[in-house]
């Protein structure tokens, strides 16, 4: 299928069933707005799973070779619909922002007052993420927040608001880490802060008894799944058992869960990245028509 045009073209008219890999590799933030202005829906991280992964549709004859499994690989990676917020290990969604200063900088420049949220900033693209976190949801610790991309009633399940540029303090432990100095803005003494332009972006879910929380490991490594989210939950296990999948993680994030395949390394198809960089340019699996939920 060529190229986005070729997308839209594809989809008109198909069978709600079919699924398209894209051609053209877009970022997080291109693909959902892309697919929420063509109301065309991103295939969940659980429905990978069932139609690609479990039905081996990437996996094709070893030739005899024999391949290390490697959970960095990301070639012929895609983006998944289904949105991810967590925090750092033992510290709950209401207090991952009390004591950061990154993140006090972006609420003040965000002017948001109207409950907790969480933020994330990406240093490459330049861009600082807010996500309202449902009061239900606020004291959880080791726990992952995510919603699927579809539609109910012609309204996306989630969608991404820009607020601006601005200037956000940060704070640097290690000064020789930062790249992006903004050299026309003032610099106070102190190596360790810096202040830089950073768009605002905000994601706000449209329904918040959408988002689902699941138990979410402190480390990354070989466990079973949610049954609804196909997020990796619970206690490490046996990579040997086909129904594990491999989770990859940061510290804390928003963001589109990835997922990866290759014909030659058919145990990468099990890793689920929840650590993918926003600005990454991927492909996605998308569906004909809007789900209905």
């Amino acid at each position: 299928m060529g190229g986005l045009d070729g997308l839209k073209k594809a989809l008109k008219g198909q069978n709600p069933q079919m699924t398209f890999i894209t051609e053209t590799p877009q970022t997080q933030d291109e693909w959902i707005d892309f697919s929420n202005r063509e109301k065309i829906t991103l295939l969940s991280n659980r429905a990978f799973d069932e139609k690609v992964v479990q039905t081996d549709a990437w996996t094709r004859q070893f030739y005899g070779k024999e391949i290390p499994f490697n959970p960095s690989y990301r070639g012929d990676s895609v983006w998944t619909g289904t949105l991810l917020a967590y925090t750092k290990p033992d510290i709950s969604f209401a207090a991952a922002t009390q004591d950061d200063v990154n993140a006090q900088s972006i609420l003040e420049a965000s002017k948001k007052r109207d409950g907790t949220y969480l933020t994330h900033v990406d240093r490459d693209s330049r861009t600082a993420y807010l996500m309202k976190i449902p009061e239900k949801h606020e004291n959880l610790r080791n726990a992952a927040l995510s919603v699927d991309h579809g539609f109910d009633a012609q309204r996306p399940n989630f969608e991404l608001k820009e607020l601006g540029r601005t200037v956000i303090r940060r704070y640097f432990e290690n000064p020789e880490s930062y790249r992006e100095l903004d050299r026309d803005i003032p610099q106070p003494e102190d190596p360790h802060i810096r202040y830089i332009r950073y768009t605002l972006k905000e994601i706000r879910v449209t329904d918040e008894s959408q988002i689902r929380a699941t138990a979410f490991p402190k480390e990354d490594g070989w466990y079973f799944c949610d049954e609804k989210t196909g997020i990796p939950t619970g206690t490490p296990q046996d990579h040997n058992d086909p129904k594990t999948r491999y989770l990859k993680r940061k510290e804390h994030r928003i963001g589109l869960v990835a997922r990866t395949g290759h014909y030659l390394r058919p145990e990468e198809m099990r890793v689920v990245y929840c650590d993918a960089l926003t600005w990454d340019k991927k492909k996605a699996l998308a569906e004909a028509r809007p789900s209905k939920n």
